[in-house]
């Protein structure tokens, strides 16, 4: 795979890599118009490439609490170790308890953790953007943004790998980006707009191959 290219990620605001600026402004296409808040570190991916069992596929970071991200500088913190590739779970760790991000990912995960450990969970599952910038709502853009491209080659790998694939939103734009997903055996939820990893909102076959995947 591709040297990370989010090394090149700017000390400062805008949060934004060189290289997706300038593909950007070479298409006279605005952050301001796609909804991306630059002043918010990037979410390209949230777990530990080298160690996940389970690639979990979205669409796009949400905003999370902007307030208190601002005011606290342990955000800015786990989020560049994340951005490193070597970090388990961002958003199970116990000291962003009450946060937005915190709060939806423990309810996602209630069952997988619940079952094999939060530990073992936080370690062994990855979650891998569509887009990497966050904004409240996705909004489809005109072109391809390079760092958009390491994360695609990150999903490539899982499938290369063997790992277990859950798509979690946007099959169809997953599938584009990656082809060697439309023949894979991901694991499809019934219900997108709710994604939690559950018996329910799997087939049978699926949580017994995801609760496997969590446990090795």
């Amino acid at each position: 795979m591709d040297t990370n290219p989010w090394a090149a990620l700017p000390e400062t605001p805008p949060y934004v890599l060189p290289d997706d600026k300038a593909e950007l402004d070479s298409r006279d296409i605005s952050a301001n118009s796609l909804g991306w808040r630059l002043d918010l570190l990037p979410v390209p991916w949230i777990g530990d490439p080298a160690r996940a069992s389970v690639v979990l596929l979205t669409l796009n970071p949400s905003l999370g609490d902007v307030a208190r991200e601002k005011s606290d500088p342990g955000f800015r913190e786990a989020y560049l170790t994340n951005l490193k590739g070597n970090a388990p779970f961002l958003w199970l760790d116990e000291r962003f308890r009450g946060n937005d991000g915190y709060e939806y990912w423990r309810r996602l995960l209630r069952k997988p953790i619940e079952l094999v450990g939060i530990e073992r969970v936080s370690r062994r599952i990855m979650c891998v953007q569509y887009s990497p910038y966050r904004s409240a709502t996705y909004v489809h853009a005109r072109c391809v943004v390079p760092s958009q491209r390491f994360s695609w080659a990150m999903a490539k790998q899982a499938v290369m790998d063997g790992r277990l694939v859950v798509i979690q939103r946007s099959w169809h734009l997953w599938v584009s980006a990656v082809p060697e997903l439309s023949d894979y055996p991901c694991v499809r939820l019934r219900n997108v707009r709710s994604p939690f990893l559950s018996e329910g909102n799997m087939t049978a076959n699926d949580w017994e191959r995801l609760l496997s995947a969590l446990s090795i």
